[in-house]
């Protein structure tokens, strides 16, 4: 058994924008590949601003339906136009409150340490290993969760 050495990205706006920036640009890709490009959503775009629609009426006494003049359908092009807004980036930025309680979190953390050390505590049976882990785990994390008793000596290895 050996311990692996972990790979960390580290989270800073700049990492997290240059993510971002990669999942658009292949999403976008992916659009453009269907037929979705940014000329076809300005046309569609286009016509909802100008949509139309024709009601249907059937009076009494009569079969036969009779059709209104083109009105404007205020509904769509309100949508349209809100759509508009957003996509020339007129409207802030959303944000979002996220809220989260420490103890909770920390209690979690706390648990799931306590269930690994006791697993790897369980499997190991060569106690030479068992100490490097421990060291490995104690040196990462402090005091290991469940310590009971003096302090582990550090492994001669």
């Amino acid at each position: 058994m050996f311990l692996m050495e972990r790979a960390f990205i580290e989270a800073t706006p700049e990492a997290g924008a240059k993510a971002t920036e990669e999942i658009y640009r292949l999403y976008a890709g992916r659009m453009d590949k269907n037929g979705i490009t940014d000329d076809y959503l300005a046309k569609k775009l286009k016509a909802e601003l100008n949509a139309k629609d024709t009601e249907i009426f059937l009076p009494k006494n009569s079969r036969k339906p009779v059709y209104s003049k083109p009105m404007i359908a205020w509904d769509v092009r309100q949508k349209a136009r809100i759509d508009a807004h957003k996509l020339k980036g007129h409207y802030p930025a959303e944000k979002h409150q996220v809220g989260f309680d420490m103890e909770q979190i920390q209690a979690a953390i706390q648990a799931a340490v306590s269930a690994v050390v006791g697993v790897i505590q369980n499997a190991i049976s060569d106690p030479a290993i068992k100490q490097r882990v421990a060291d490995a785990l104690r040196s990462e994390t402090g005091d290991l969760p469940g310590d009971s008793g003096p302090a582990l000596p550090p492994s001669a290895g």
